[in-house]
């Protein structure tokens, strides 16, 4: 029974970062903008980094850590 529950949730999680990554906005990509080095094209970042660095930045960390992860993401 655990398995079925935790196969389910892994499943949920999938979907809902599959559904998450067709959606990225531009507004999406300039808030990413706004974090990456000068020398990052946006554009040509991957679905899975794009969605790693969004969680960063919608995280509550600080500004200055926000700006450590995406730059230890992007690396």
């Amino acid at each position: 029974m655990k398995r079925i529950i935790a196969t389910s949730a892994l499943a949920l999680v999938t979907l809902a970062g599959a559904a998450q990554a067709a959606s990225v906005t531009s507004a999406d990509l300039h808030a990413i903008s706004n974090y990456v080095p000068n020398n990052v094209a946006v554009e040509d970042l991957s679905d899975t980094q794009v969605l790693k660095v969004l969680n960063a930045i919608h995280s509550g960390d600080s500004e200055g850590e926000k700006r450590q992860i995406v730059r230890a993401l992007l690396k």
